[in-house]
């Protein structure tokens, strides 16, 4: 427990002072400058992690490896996201009783280039590049933690591969796209309306004008699969076979919690535990209870309810 005390210490010193070195201003606002946090990764990083970068499938994919134990969990990150900038919380403190692994997509921080493309296929290539991932890393038998897009390719992912796949958590994850979903989705193709410190973040580590472009370009995708019929994964689902913890915020202003539902009425041997309150990001707003949750269910086989954390 100290030791573990001492490596929350300085990793928060850590952040302060390269906080305090590199922020500027935007506007009123002050933010970390999260291209310079993104290329210092390799460099400074704590030395008990291994990151870099591997060739999968014609890309370079950065990834990040902390940990002993067992299982091993690969976090997924979601749309735009790092590896670490979303999972960072989680990385950490999982990876003191796991052997974690994270990365960046493929077009997407440390693992560029290529820029991102958003092909009506991209979750699936996407799955692919994760399944070849920790085939190169040597592990054969591991878990997944997937958040919101990135729980998507995890879905797909355990569904492809399911002889690999122990156990997966889907954080804030959907199936498919209804024309409601667009119609919450469609303000967010205009970055300006995106949380402010999500956008700010983002905005480090692509520059507003590339984020812009980029984001124009998912939804562009995003729409068109829901005209192509909004099917996403649905056919992955079913075939699900290990067991599976499906954890939602019940006020998810972007995916509404009867997607949950649905995953849990149609992924076999499931698990499903509604945060009351929850929003999107509810790893990253409540990281000590995701994490506790992670860890009883991976470790220990035991699936929780929000009010028993």
């Amino acid at each position: 427990m100290i030791q573990v005390l001492r490596r929350i210490r300085q990793n928060i010193a850590t952040d302060f002072l390269y906080c305090r070195k590199h922020r500027f201003s935007y506007g009123k606002s002050w933010f970390v400058n999260y291209s310079k946090y993104n290329n210092r990764m390799t460099s400074e990083l704590p030395k008990d992690v291994q990151s870099g970068k591997i060739e999968i499938n014609g890309v370079e994919l950065y990834y990040s490896k902390r940990g002993q134990g067992q299982p091993v969990v690969l976090c997924m990150p979601g749309s735009f996201g790092t590896g670490l900038s979303d999972f960072k919380h989680n990385f950490y403190a999982l990876s003191e009783s796991m052997t974690v692994v994270t990365f960046d997509p493929r077009g997407y921080g440390n693992s560029r280039p290529p820029d991102r493309q958003f092909p009506v296929d991209f979750y699936r290539i996407d799955a692919d590049d994760t399944i070849q991932l920790m085939n190169k890393l040597g592990f054969d038998k591991y878990c997944l933690l997937g958040w919101s897009d990135g729980g998507i390719t995890a879905i797909i992912h355990a569904a492809t591969n399911s002889k690999s796949v122990s156990k997966l958590i889907l954080l804030n994850a959907c199936a498919y796209f209804t024309k409601a979903d667009c119609d919450l989705m469609e303000p967010l193709m205009d970055i300006s309306k995106w949380n402010p410190k999500t956008l700010d973040v983002l905005s480090g580590i692509y520059g507003r004008e590339t984020l812009a472009q980029m984001n124009k370009d998912y939804y562009q995708t995003f729409f068109q699969i829901y005209k192509n019929g909004g099917d996403v994964c649905k056919a992955d689902a079913d075939k699900i076979a290990c067991p599976t913890l499906i954890v939602h915020g019940e006020k998810d202003p972007m995916i509404p919690s009867l997607h949950a539902h649905y995953l849990h009425e149609h992924i076999k041997h499931s698990h499903l535990c509604i945060v009351p309150d929850g929003k999107h990001a509810i790893h990253k707003r409540q990281p000590d209870k995701i994490n506790k949750l992670v860890e009883r269910f991976f470790l220990e086989d035991v699936a929780l309810q929000w009010d028993q954390l």
